[in-house]
């Protein structure tokens, strides 16, 4: 399996609706090659797509990433964060959640 790959999902089934969960662990910032970043998020996506629509998808895990205050995302991540500045990883992860 790749390093940093997402994990075959669990699926609970609910009584009114059910909730797929992926625990993640993203490649660093510092310590990963681009094709590492871009292989991990485009086998999220994949792996997220062939979730059930109707499902309820929670995605937990360490995203290695920093998002900031900036405007540009706002939409998606809203105003509050920690950070002031949002990193190569936090966009990786801000463009999925985007995508998504």
């Amino acid at each position: 399996m790749l390093k940093g790959a997402p994990l075959s999902p669990i699926r609970i089934k609910g009584r009114f609706r059910n909730m797929s969960l992926c625990s993640i662990y993203a490649p660093t910032e510092e310590a990963e090659e681009e094709e590492v970043k871009d292989i991990f998020y485009d086998t999220l996506e994949e792996l997220v797509t062939k979730l059930p629509n109707y499902d309820l998808k929670i995605i937990l895990g360490d995203a290695n990433s920093k998002i900031g205050k900036e405007d540009t995302w706002k939409e998606v991540a809203g105003k509050h964060s920690l950070h002031e500045k949002t990193n190569d990883n936090g966009v990786r992860l801000l463009s999925f959640c985007e995508a998504t």
